[in-house]
């Protein structure tokens, strides 16, 4: 950056005769007068002007002057033997570090240093007026940065237009207001368009009005990978963020992912997002980018159906575990699923469902395995207490030559679904049963009848 016309690397040989100086004077330090100079004329300029601001120069900065042509001038007293950062903001500061020139142009000009990227300037003893340059830019050319590859179309989402809050999106709009490239000293090049494509990607922000996106379900972020081996993307309320990594395995075709916002929520506040950043590396492009599934009110449970769930206690080394579950009828007989196709695994179902003369359901669950010489299995039966009341264990399965049944299933002995193993939120109440062999030996075939329930129907 040294070399750059945007900084004055040696501001104290300007090549004038020096020798009549009285070197007993001391040099002030607050007279060396550097002169800066950007043109606009590539880019909308602001109504309420450009500034020079940021780093030694500050969070508002310096108000430059217009010379008529869309060039602006400033100067500046700064201290002698000294570098100083600094950049161009298209904006006042607004009480805020937005709105300064993308750092895209000056990274690949070589004119930045620091950790943000800024500019620079090495002030000697000699007053300079640096050489004009382009906003955004190292020289009097404006920067234009690389095309990338000609993408296609995003995908057309299907979710009604009055059901989402899109913050950017061909199919929706964006939000009013957003700044889709807030200056916060990252490499990154932003190409807004059809689609925002970042390119060199380090961090990238978006900034838009601070929303309550608590009601919603998930955000949607369609994405292309250009090239890329790392995407992470943060949902930012204030003081907080937390990020989702975005699976980058496909290249060269549109992916969609509808990230729940419960990955985000125990630390972001969802009632106050404002921002959004990606973190990475390489190329990618973004498109429909909003908050959608607006959460429904809970449907009532189908007093006919209520589930009944299995989950695993315990499972022998080296065997997979199988729920079969069934939505069971409380008005009459159902065709439960059974297990087929597996292989090393314990399949436990509902092979036989009926209504008795009493009016109670009866329900025989049963085991189907490909190892049939086991140490055992522990079963957790999941069932929704508010439909239906375990009144009976019947036909436990007992083989002593197979193994003991060391949990044996009984209406009296029901513990509370709190840890929701089954991953369903209607059942709430557990009975367990548990088998064990040492010999190795249990169930002793590939198919058996585990135990028979006995429902109330509430």
């Amino acid at each position: 950056g040294g070399e750059s016309p945007t900084c004055g690397t040696d501001t104290g040989d300007s090549g004038s005769d020096d020798s009549g100086s009285d070197d007993s004077d001391p040099v002030d330090p607050s007279a060396i007068s550097v002169t800066f100079q950007v043109d606009m004329s590539a880019v909308e300029t602001n109504a309420e002007g450009v500034y020079l601001a940021g780093g030694g120069l500050g969070q508002d900065g310096y108000l430059m002057t217009d010379n008529g042509s869309d060039v602006w001038t400033t100067t500046v007293d700064l201290d002698a033997n000294s570098q100083v950062l600094y950049k161009f903001r298209n904006q006042p500061s607004f009480g805020t570090w937005n709105g300064f020139e993308d750092a895209g142009g000056i990274i690949a000009g070589g004119c930045n240093t620091g950790q943000y990227n800024d500019r620079f300037v090495d002030v000697a003893e000699a007053d300079i007026v640096l050489d004009v340059v382009a906003y955004g830019s190292c020289t009097a050319d404006p920067y234009v940065a690389p095309s990338g590859p000609e993408l296609p179309t995003a995908p057309a989402p299907t979710d009604a237009a009055d059901s989402v809050l899109s913050i950017f999106s061909t199919t929706y709009g964006n939000i009013d207001g957003a700044d889709f490239n807030p200056g916060w000293g990252q490499a990154t090049t932003v190409s807004q368009g059809e689609d925002l494509v970042y390119s060199n990607l380090n961090y990238q922000g978006t900034q838009f009005a601070n929303s309550d996106v608590a009601d919603y379900e998930y955000l949607n972020v369609d994405y292309y990978v250009i090239e890329s081996t790392a995407i992470n993307f943060f949902v930012i309320s204030p003081d907080a963020e937390t990020s989702v990594a975005l699976d980058v395995s496909t290249t060269g075709e549109w992916v969609n992912a509808q990230i729940p916002l419960s990955s985000y929520e125990s630390v972001v506040n969802l009632a106050d997002v404002f921002q959004f950043k990606v973190e990475g590396n390489g190329a990618v492009a973004f498109n429909n980018l909003y908050f959608g599934g607006t959460a429904n009110e809970p449907v009532p449970n189908d007093p006919l159906i209520t589930p009944l769930n299995f989950s695993a206690s315990s499972t022998p080394v080296g065997l997979e575990f199988l729920a079969v579950n069934c939505e069971l009828s409380t008005a009459g007989a159902e065709a439960c699923s059974t297990p087929s196709g597996f292989t090393n695994t314990q399949a436990v179902y509902v092979s036989d469902s009926s209504i008795n003369d009493a009016g109670q359901k009866v329900v025989t669950v049963s085991l189907d395995t490909d190892v049939p010489s086991s140490t055992g299995t522990g079963v957790r039966v999941h069932f929704d207490s508010s439909e239906m009341t375990l009144a009976g264990v019947s036909n436990v399965l007992i083989d002593m030559a197979t193994g003991l049944t060391v949990v044996t299933p009984s209406e009296s002995d029901i513990t509370s679904d709190d840890s929701n193993e089954d991953g369903d939120t209607e059942t709430d109440s557990i009975v367990l049963a548990a088998w064990v062999s040492f010999a190795g030996g249990w169930p002793g075939s590939g198919s058996v009848d585990l135990f028979t329930l006995t429902f109330d129907i509430n």
